[in-house]
């Protein structure tokens, strides 16, 4: 599960920074982020929003579920961001024994 946060914190960088720059957080592309544990990292925002969504794969207790970070831009720049099991059906949620402190 690590790695998939791990995986997650890179393209919330990339994100943030791009965000920063542009002074909003649509056409933003992060780059695809595969691994054995990794199925996919993808991101889709506009404005003021973005949702980061990381996708587990190489064990069967999470292989296929997913975890999202969801990103607000404050006046200030930066990108406020918070963290929840997937909410979509293409990614169940990840349950919750595996997520960390800050996503439950």
């Amino acid at each position: 599960m690590s790695e998939v946060i791990l995986a997650a914190s890179s393209a919330k960088v990339a994100v943030a920074e791009a965000a920063q720059a542009n002074g909003d957080m649509g056409s933003i592309t992060v780059a695809p982020q595969a691994s054995k544990y990794v199925s996919t990292v993808e991101y889709s925002g506009s404005g003021i929003s973005g949702t980061i969504l990381a996708v587990a794969q190489g064990d069967n207790a999470i292989t296929g579920k997913g975890v999202m970070f969801t990103g607000a831009l404050a006046a200030n720049g930066q990108v406020v961001w918070t963290c929840a099991a997937s909410n979509i059906a293409s990614a169940p949620a990840m349950d919750a024994k595996y997520l960390p402190a800050s996503c439950k």
